[in-house]
């Protein structure tokens, strides 16, 4: 299985939507279901230890992938052209990409050069030589 990472998916948002990274309140439409369940199943195979968002970035992106669910599910089952609902006058599609461009590819990113769980103090105990 590939593994999929947050830029893979806020690719494929820039792909289809090329506004949704400064149009929060773009627009979605019916035709749109096979473009919002995409980004579905590759937020679904996305390694828990990669979503690094925390508080109103996570919640966001909750609500993100469920309006557009929600809006399949309608679309699929009782037709119509409904939009997703939005938040905030927000898209979904731009709440979900949003937070996922806060997110790094990997985990910890290269860029990390110390274990923040290990404070100086302790690195230091840990080789002192008696």
């Amino acid at each position: 299985m590939t593994k999929v990472v947050p830029t893979q998916i806020t690719s494929l948002i820039d792909r289809f939507y090329p506004t949704a990274k400064i149009s929060p309140g773009m627009t979605v439409s019916s035709a749109d279901s096979a473009v919002l369940g995409a980004i579905i199943d590759l937020a679904d195979d996305l390694p828990v230890e990669l979503l690094t968002i925390s508080g109103d970035d996570y919640a966001d992106y909750v609500f993100g992938l469920e309006s557009m669910q929600a809006a399949i599910d309608r679309w699929n089952y009782r037709g119509g052209d409904d939009p997703p609902r939005t938040y905030d006058g927000k898209s979904p599609v731009y709440m979900v990409r949003e937070a996922l461009s806060k997110c790094q590819d990997q985990n910890p990113s290269p860029q990390t050069t110390a274990l923040a769980f290990i404070s100086d103090r302790q690195w230091q105990r840990a080789f002192v030589w008696t």
